[in-house]
């Protein structure tokens, strides 16, 4: 029985959500977060759920959704649009107590749809919709403040690549990303 690429993603995406809720609640969540992430061409708030191991580890999961306008950067002349997704990563602390700087790596996978138009205003203009699978792997630095004993304050900033690995549509912008971004939220969110 054949499947298509789309439906294969989907089934990836659904079948790693279901793992990361499931390990979610069978481990009970260290910190909970909401997190806001800026790029040059787009914002992404979400929900981030990390769990703390071994005196300096911890691994998360997050959902969010993200606004995108690239700027003349992409493909196309005029690309913007919106899309969801998860992530998954791992941090390492440098020192013990779950605080302080912190690296870590994560991936994202996202659905993203793009409204694009070229020639606008002309006679010549032109314009559609794409739909995009993204891979974004990256690599974080952040820095955790602990405030109150409970209160999480922890700005970041991450680099890595955008790949669209199924495209829907015309070509649209893809490749290196850099994101800026904070997380507030709370400790020991499972007690």
């Amino acid at each position: 029985m054949y499947i298509s690429d789309m439906t294969r993603f989907r089934r990836i995406v659904f079948l790693f959500l279901v793992m990361a809720f499931t390990s979610a609640g069978l481990l009970s969540q260290d910190d909970a977060h909401f997190e806001l992430q800026i790029y040059p061409t787009g914002i992404i708030p979400g929900i981030r759920l990390e769990k703390n191991f071994a005196k300096k580890n911890a691994a998360h999961i997050r959902v969010g959704f993200q606004l995108i306008n690239h700027w003349g950067l992409g493909v196309q002349e005029e690309e913007k649009g919106y899309g969801y997704g998860t992530s998954f990563g791992y941090k390492r602390y440098f020192k013990e107590e779950f605080k302080g700087f912190s690296l870590g790596a994560k991936c994202d996978l996202w659905q993203n749809f793009i409204s694009w138009k070229n020639d606008a205003g002309t006679a010549m203009e032109t314009s559609g919709k794409t739909e995009i699978y993204v891979v974004q792997p990256t690599l974080e630095l952040s820095y955790t403040f602990l405030k109150n004993k409970d209160l999480l304050i922890v700005p970041n900033a991450a680099f890595g690549f955008e790949w669209n690995v199924k495209t829907e549509g015309l070509a649209t912008g893809e490749g290196p990303i850099f994101l800026i971004g904070i997380l507030i939220g709370k400790r020991n969110f499972s007690t």
